[in-house]
C-alpha cells in the first residue's frame, strides 16, 4: 500500500481484514483483538483511546479503578498550590511529555514503558508489557503514589531473569523529570519537577511509537 504496488490479490486480502459486526468477519470486540493497541497519528487521540481503554478493561476484568498520582513540586522543590496541582493532575499525557500525572492501574493491564530505565534488562522506551503487581504509598491528602511497578515484558530481545521474580518480570520505580506545562485557558506556563513511574497504558500508540514493532 505504501508504494502503491498492491495487486488484485493484495486488495482482496485487505478487504477480508475490514472489521465489522457481521458474522465470520473480524470484530474488534473479539478477545483476540480486544486489548490490542490501536495505532493513531496524534498524541491527543492516543491519550483519549487509552483513557477509554482503561475503563473498558476494568469492566471486562471486573476490577475497580486504581489511580496513582505523581509527586509534583515547583522549581524550588516546594509543593504546588492545591488548585494548580489538581488541574495539572487532570492534564493528558501529551501535555506533560508523556509523564502522566495520574496513572490508572489494573492487574494484567497492557502498558508501554516511556523511559530508558535499563537497556541491559530490556526496560527501554517503547517496550510493551503488562502489569503484574505494584507497591504504593499515600500522600497526606490521601492520593495514592506509585512506588514500584512490577511488569512482565512482551517478547523482549533477550530473556530477562531477575532473582526471585518470574521470567521477564521486572520492577520499575519513580523517576524525577523537569517538565514545562501550559495551563489551558490562561496559557500560563508552569515549570515543575515530577516524580512518577514512566509508563502509560497501552490500548493505543502513535504511529511514531509503532515504528519497528513486529
Amino acid at each position: 500500500m505504501r508504494y502503491c504496488a498492491c495487486t488484485t490479490e493484495d486488495v482482496n486480502f485487505l478487504q477480508t481484514r475490514v472489521v465489522s459486526l457481521n458474522p465470520n468477519i473480524p470484530n474488534l470486540t473479539d478477545p483476540e483483538f480486544r486489548n490490542i493497541s490501536v495505532i493513531t497519528p496524534l498524541n491527543v487521540q492516543k491519550d483519549r483511546l487509552n483513557e477509554r481503554g482503561c475503563i473498558h478493561f476494568a469492566l471486562d476484568t471486573v476490577q475497580s479503578l486504581e489511580h496513582c498520582y505523581s509527586v509534583d513540586s515547583d522549581q524550588h522543590r516546594k509543593p504546588l498550590l492545591w488548585n494548580i496541582q489538581e488541574h495539572i493532575w487532570k492534564m493528558p499525557a501529551n501535555k506533560t511529555r508523556n509523564v502522566a500525572g495520574r496513572i490508572s492501574l489494573y492487574h494484567e493491564m497492557p502498558v508501554m514503558i516511556h523511559f530508558n530505565y535499563a537497556t541491559e534488562l530490556c526496560i527501554t522506551r517503547g517496550q510493551e508489557a503488562h502489569v503484574v503487581s505494584w507497591t504504593e504509598a499515600t500522600r497526606p491528602s490521601s492520593q495514592r503514589i506509585l512506588e514500584t511497578l512490577f511488569i512482565q515484558l512482551h517478547n523482549p530481545p533477550t530473556v530477562v531473569q531477575l532473582p526471585n521474580l518470574p521470567k521477564n518480570v521486572v520492577p520499575i520505580t519513580k523517576h524525577q523529570m523537569n517538565i514545562v506545562l501550559t495551563l489551558s485557558k490562561t496559557n500560563i506556563q508552569v515549570a515543575l519537577w515530577r516524580q512518577q513511574v514512566h509508563i502509560l497504558s497501552n490500548f493505543a500508540m502513535t504511529n511514531y511509537a509503532a515504528q519497528g514493532k513486529n
